[in-house]
């Protein structure tokens, strides 16, 4: 629940952060692996959280009948009240498609899918009621958040998830510079150019650690601008 305005994270947090993530592989936890794909989707792709946990996991696998689990390059969100019931289209970075492979391993191979031939429902799993793959709520995506921050040691303070899209909409503007950085910045994340452009009032803030984040999705964005 948002209880504050929304603010960049610290550049050694993020580093702090990042690498607490990258920890969830060798854990092998289901939890911790949702986790871990949940929040590269947040920051790497400028998702609001309740645009994130709307996915569905056919929406952005290649073949829901394959055993081997693809996860799209570019998608298209469902029309939805959170898209003001428009599709939107949407990228998935290299590191949020590999987390989203080994999150859907493990709910895979630990019965978390209601069906495992086939992938398809909700794509975040909420922990109750084992196997029948009920949607993970915000609220428990915000819990889930707060528990992985406890774990994190020498975080300067407890972060907020809009603190995670604020940090990721900041660094693509870092990253793309120049005049049409607000642009770029509303078709990826689904806001207006003039929304946008209040990330801007962040730029002259210390915040180094992140820059190369958004490299691989800014050039996707600069290939789609170019097929335009």
């Amino acid at each position: 629940m948002r209880t504050r305005k929304a603010i960049v994270i610290d550049s050694r947090d993020q580093t702090r952060i990042l690498s607490a993530l990258e920890r969830a592989v060798e854990t092998e936890d289901f939890v911790a692996l949702r986790t871990r794909a949940f929040i590269y989707v947040l920051w790497d792709g400028a998702l609001r959280p309740g645009i994130a946990t709307a996915l569905n996991v056919e929406d952005i696998v290649k073949d829901p009948a394959a055993s081997r689990i693809q996860v799209v390059e570019e998608t298209v969100l469902r029309p939805s009240e959170a898209t003001q019931y428009r599709p939107r289209p949407f990228l998935l970075s290299p590191r949020s498609r590999g987390a989203i492979v080994d999150y859907l391993k493990a709910a895979r191979s630990e019965g978390w899918l209601a069906n495992s031939s086939r992938l398809e429902g909700p794509l975040w799993i909420s922990t109750h009621h084992h196997g029948t793959q009920q949607r993970m709520s915000q609220r428990t995506a915000n819990q889930a958040w707060d528990t992985f921050q406890q774990a994190v040691n020498g975080l300067a303070r407890e972060y907020q998830l809009d603190d995670v899209v604020v940090t990721a909409r900041v660094e693509f503007m870092r990253k793309v510079k120049g005049s049409r950085a607000a642009e770029i910045l509303a078709e990826h994340a689904g806001i207006s150019s003039q929304w946008a452009g209040h990330y801007s009032d962040h730029l002259g803030s210390e915040s180094g650690s992140a820059r190369d984040m958004a490299r691989d999705v800014i050039s996707q964005l600069g290939q789609k601008a170019k097929r335009k």
